[in-house]
Parts: C-alpha cells; sequence; structure tokens
C-alpha cells in the first residue's frame, strides 16, 4: 500500500504545483559499460565508449556523438566555435544534456554548446531517442525527442587518473579525475580539466566568386570545467547523491569573413554553477528520485569595436534558476510498469528589465510487454509563464505526448520491427524572447514526429563475427518552427519563426565487428542519412519547397578500425552534402559539400600497476576547405597528441 501512496504523492504534488502555479511569488535573487563499438541499439539508443573516443578524432563530447548514426553537427568553427548537435532535421534545443542522471542546462539559451565539456571525462556518451522509465528520468526529458546523456567514470573503486593533451590552435589542456571510496558506503568522484588555447589557424574559403586567405584569429578560448559526484548509500535500495558544476570560459567570438575583416574586436565570458541533490530509492517493485537544484549563468558580452558615443558595448546577462523534481515508477506486474513525474522551475533574467519565469512539467507514463511485443505510450503537460517587468509577457500551456512499438516477428529471431510517434512544444527560451535582434514576436514551435525501422543482429557460429543493419523512415511535421542563424558574430543571432516545415528522409546503419583471434580485431561502421526539409508556409511564397537553411540533404559516415593486442589504429570519414544558408534555394546561398578524412592510433601499456594511454590524431589529413555555417570557416590539417596515466 505504501508503494501506491509514493506514487500518488508524485502525482498530488504536481497537481497541487498546477493548482498554485499562477500565485507563485519571484524569489529574490540569491550520465556505461566500456565497447569496442558505436553501438547501433533498435531501442534507440547509440552509445560510444570511451576506447571508441580515445581513436576518434573528438576531443569533446560534441565531435564524439557526431559520429553516432544521424547526427549533424552544427559546428561554427575552431576549438572556440560553438557545437551544437541536429538529429533528423531537429535543432539543437531539441536535446536535453545530461550527466550521470543530472541536466546539464544553459538556462538563458536552452541548448547547451558541447563542446565545453570535455571527452577525456567520459566512459560513454549517448544518444537516445526512446527512454526506459529505469533511468528515473526528470519530466522535463520527456517534452523533447531526444537526450545526450555523458556517463563520468564514476565506479566502486579507488583510482586517480590524470592527463595532458596539446597540439593545433596552440592548445594545452591537462585534466584530473580522482575516485575515491570512503569507507562502504560513502563514494566521491571530481573532475576537472583546464584549457587555454589561441584558436588561430589558416584558412582557404571561396566566397561568391571570390577565394579568400588568411589567419583565423579572434578565437582564443580559456576554459575550465570541474565536476563533483558524492553518493552516499543509506541501506541497499536508498541512497542520497549530490552533484555539483562548475564552468568558466572566456573567449574571443570570431566574425564571419566578409570584407576582408580578419578580426571582430569581440569578447564573450561565461560562468556557471550547477548544484543539485537527490534522493533514491531503487527497491525491486518501486523506484522513486526526488530532485532539488540551483543553478546560475553569467554571461559578459563585450564589442570594443561598436559605434556608438562610448566607442564600445558591454552587456551582462545574469540567470538563476529553482528545480524540485520528483519521479516515480512502479512495476505494477513483472510485464507492466507505470511512471510517473513532475518538475516546478522558476528562472530569473537580469538585463535592462527583469525577466521572471516560473514553469511545470507533469509526466505519465505506462510500458508493457506480452510475449514479442513491448509498448510504451506517455503525456506531458507544461505550463510556463513569464514576466516581464511585473507584467504577464508570454504564458502558455500544452500538451504532449507519444507511443512507441516494437515487435520480433519471428521466433528465435533478432528481425525486430519498431515505430514511434510524438508530439512536442518547443517554447522559445531567454536568448530567443528577450536578446537582440528578434524578427517579430516569436511563439512557441510544435512538433509531430513519427519513425518506422527495423533491425536486425547476426552473430556467426563461430561467435567472431558480429553483424548490426537497421534502416529508418522518419517524417516530422513542425509548425512555427524557430530558425536562429548567426550574423556578424557567434553571440548576435537573427531568431524567426517559419510557418510550417516538413522533414522526411531515411537513415541506413551497418556495423560489423570480427574477430581474428585474441590479438586481431577489425570493426567497421557506415552509416548514411538522407533528408528533406520544406518550407510549406506559403505555396505563393518564393521559397515554397525549398530545404530551410543549414540542414544538409545527405550524410555519410565512415568507421574502421582495427586493434592488435593494445594498439589501435583508426580511419573515419564524414560527408556532408550541400546545403543552403538561406531558405531561398538559389546558387548565392549554396555551401557545397565536403568530406573529411581523419586518422587516429591510440597505444597502451602497463608499467607495474600503473596503466598509460598515448593518443595521435591527425584530422582533415586531405586539408578540405569547407564552412558548416557560411562565412566560418573551419580549420584544416590539424593535429592532437595526449596521454592519460591511471594509478
Amino acid at each position: 500500500m505504501h508503494k501506491v501512496l509514493v506514487l500518488f504523492w508524485v502525482y498530488i504534488s504536481g497537481v497541487v504545483a498546477y493548482a498554485q502555479f499562477d500565485s507563485i511569488i519571484p524569489l529574490p535573487i540569491v550520465t556505461i559499460e566500456g565497447e569496442e563499438k558505436v553501438t547501433i541499439n533498435s531501442t534507440g539508443e547509440q552509445i560510444i565508449s570511451s576506447e571508441k573516443i580515445a581513436t576518434s578524432p573528438a576531443i569533446n563530447v560534441a565531435e564524439a556523438i557526431s559520429w553516432a548514426p544521424g547526427i549533424y553537427l552544427q559546428d561554427y568553427g575552431g576549438i572556440g566555435g560553438l557545437k551544437t548537435v541536429s538529429n533528423r532535421g531537429f535543432s539543437g534545443n531539441y536535446t536535453s544534456v545530461f550527466m550521470d542522471g543530472y541536466q546539464i542546462e544553459n538556462v538563458q539559451a536552452t541548448q547547451v554548446d558541447l563542446s565545453t565539456l570535455d571527452s577525456r571525462m567520459a566512459e560513454s556518451v549517448s544518444f537516445t531517442t526512446n527512454r526506459s522509465f529505469n533511468n528515473l528520468t526528470p519530466a522535463s526529458a520527456y517534452i523533447s525527442p531526444h537526450s545526450l546523456t555523458v556517463n563520468s567514470q564514476l565506479v566502486d573503486s579507488n583510482y586517480t587518473k590524470v592527463g595532458f593533451l596539446t597540439g593545433s590552435f596552440g592548445l594545452i589542456s591537462p585534466n584530473v579525475s580522482l575516485n575515491q571510496k570512503l569507507h562502504s558506503n560513502h563514494l566521491v568522484h571530481v573532475t576537472s580539466d583546464l584549457s587555454y588555447a589561441n584558436g588561430s589557424y589558416d584558412f582557404n574559403y571561396k566566397n561568391g566568386t571570390e577565394n579568400l586567405k588568411g589567419s583565423r584569429n579572434g578565437a582564443d578560448v580559456k576554459r575550465l570545467n570541474t565536476f563533483l559526484n558524492y553518493q552516499y548509500t543509506i541501506r541497499d535500495s536508498v541512497s542520497l547523491t549530490a552533484f555539483y558544476k562548475y564552468s568558466k570560459q572566456q573567449q574571443g567570438l570570431p566574425g564571419a569573413v566578409i570584407f576582408y575583416n580578419p578580426t571582430t574586436g569581440q569578447s564573450l565570458e561565461n560562468e556557471s554553477n550547477q548544484f543539485n541533490v537527490s534522493l533514491k530509492n531503487e527497491r525491486n517493485r518501486l523506484r522513486w528520485k526526488s530532485t532539488i537544484g540551483y543553478n546560475t549563468h553569467l554571461t559578459k558580452y563585450e564589442d570594443s569595436t561598436y559605434l556608438n558615443s562610448d566607442g564600445f558595448l558591454k552587456s551582462d546577462y545574469a540567470n538563476s534558476s529553482y528545480l524540485l523534481s520528483a519521479v516515480g515508477n512502479y512495476n505494477i506486474t513483472k510485464s507492466t510498469k507505470i511512471a510517473t513525474a513532475f518538475d516546478i522551475k522558476h528562472t530569473n533574467l537580469e538585463i535592462q528589465d527583469e525577466v521572471f519565469r516560473n514553469a511545470l512539467v507533469y509526466y505519465l507514463g505506462i510500458e508493457s510487454k506480452y510475449k514479442s511485443v513491448k509498448g510504451s505510450a506517455f503525456t506531458t503537460f507544461q505550463k510556463t509563464q513569464d514576466q516581464l517587468n511585473n507584467e504577464v509577457n508570454f504564458n502558455r500551456e500544452d500538451i504532449g505526448g507519444g507511443a512507441t512499438l516494437s515487435w520480433f516477428p519471428i521466433p528465435a529471431s533478432t528481425l525486430k520491427l519498431y515505430t514511434s510517434f510524438g508530439h512536442y512544444v518547443r517554447y522559445p527560451n531567454f536568448q530567443e524572447l528577450y536578446y537582440q535582434r528578434v524578427s517579430g514576436t516569436i511563439i512557441p514551435e510544435s512538433l509531430n514526429s513519427f519513425y518506422l525501422g527495423s533491425s536486425y543482429l547476426f552473430t556467426s557460429k563461430n561467435r567472431r563475427i558480429n553483424t548490426a543493419i537497421s534502416g529508418d523512415f522518419f517524417r516530422n511535421n513542425v509548425k512555427d518552427k524557430i530558425i536562429s542563424i548567426p550574423t556578424q558574430n557567434l553571440f548576435v543571432w537573427s531568431t524567426l519563426n517559419l510557418g510550417r516545415v516538413e522533414i522526411t528522409g531515411i537513415e541506413l546503419n551497418t556495423e560489423v565487428n570480427f574477430k581474428v583471434d585474441s590479438n586481431n580485431h577489425l570493426s567497421t561502421s557506415f552509416s548514411y542519412t538522407y533528408q528533406q526539409a520544406l518550407d510549406v508556409t506559403n505555396k505563393n511564397s518564393t521559397v515554397y519547397g525549398h530545404q530551410i537553411a543549414y540542414t544538409p540533404f545527405e550524410l555519410f559516415k565512415t568507421l574502421i578500425s582495427y586493434s592488435f593486442k593494445k594498439s589501435t589504429f583508426s580511419y573515419s570519414s564524414m560527408y556532408s552534402g550541400f546545403r543552403y544558408a538561406l531558405g531561398e534555394n538559389k546558387e548565392e546561398n549554396l555551401l557545397p559539400a565536403w568530406t573529411t578524412h581523419n586518422l587516429s592510433f591510440a597505444q597502451s601499456f602497463m608499467v607495474k600497476s600503473v596503466s598509460t594511454t598515448l593518443s595521435l590524431k591527425a584530422n582533415n589529413i586531405s586539408n578540405q576547405n569547407y564552412a558548416v555555417i557560411k562565412n566560418f570557416p573551419m580549420p584544416g590539417r590539424h593535429y592532437y597528441i595526449s596521454i592519460q596515466i591511471i594509478i
């Protein structure tokens, strides 16, 4: 009976929160086991292990996950450039980011700059489409169709890990991790990384009929990240956890390469603190988790060349947010479980005006399995209200939800069929509503998402060859799609709504792993994505039926890795088809297709009880000249070398 009461408490708490929502008073200012491959998982999860990251071109989480099938990296150039992910035409705002079970947030812009997360701290990085109840995921995660999870090396043992990374762009980056088990029920994990780079590189960029050559300057970066995890096991099924994240970054803002302007004189500083405490109970049939959180974010923008009476521009943006969250699930039977959750959040923004945002998200879901069929369904309710100078400026409430179904049609076979549908509503964030260059009033974006696919896993009789094949068809209908495009730099953006966008595509993935013997292992992975993301707002418009900005028609990725004992050689390539910089699909807006090729080598060895790994990476070895975003050229050939020592 007490198990039902716990779930009832979560439900009633959400209802009470909604009833009291309009009277909330603004407060004063005060996330796998290592594997040797990219895992294609038909449940909607794609996993990249630390071993694969070490032999990939990646030095941050953004570059690591970009090698998962279907992921397109929105890269604004260089080591300090903004990096977010897009999947099947979705913007980065549709991907919630987690680390060790806690959501990493940018309370100003919603989407997280994934280049700020060092890949060396990750045991694995995963990208998930369908979430499992087993993860006790907060309600806010279900209003986004995708989640990206970084799992740190938090284990039940003692170790110290130190490392050093250097290479092109004047990069110098030490890192350290400490995992300590205190007595039998206390566990502490601390990781920190420091990065410095001048960010300079030469470029050769074609702009229309002109070839621009020069050095890319103004992309310098200084960054410090520190993460702290603490876990106290009260008894077998009950634990108390605490999570703290501190991040500070100072960087130059490289401008668009136009008019032969080598620098912009603009800089950006971000400093954030995040603190969460959770109490979790994981019994056999009843599991629940309650969380409180506090988050601050300070942004300072400076333009020393701004044309005003002062001769410069300085802008400060300060945020603070408070979170109360609860989630619980209960196994009704061995094959059926239910889940419910709610999040209450209060956020404050200080600019020239003062903005308060109160948000409530409620979630209810069910998951069941019968023989070879498994299905789940969920519904969400979200309500958000903004107050600008004590007057209501934005007030919305919406219902979302979705369902998934999977089926093994042939007994004792690994052939799997699956389908999913979801309805989501994304509210504009602070940056889209209250910062510069907003084209009119930005309204919420709604999305209907559908995909249908199949997968097949094959293992040879001698178990030396493992093959995974999957294929998906997807269709996404978006209403009032929010589009943000950088203007002269990476802080000033132009934001507008597109009335209707239809996204249609296919995704094909193949992975083969061949174990020759105990010392030799070969793995290959190929993925192909074709997508059309068409503006279908107005049939009388000149852009009707045109591909929306910065969405390539095709993506093709290749990963080949050969391991001999403790040495690993890898080759990777990525092809991005042509796309357009604006909604008008004409020649002057065309961005040509590009292909990059990369090589890497990793060597591990033991000296007594000390494990050491040396990695060498050579990226874009063909020195391809290209730009993901128009007038923001990417670097040519560049190199990294790193060493990691575990004691």
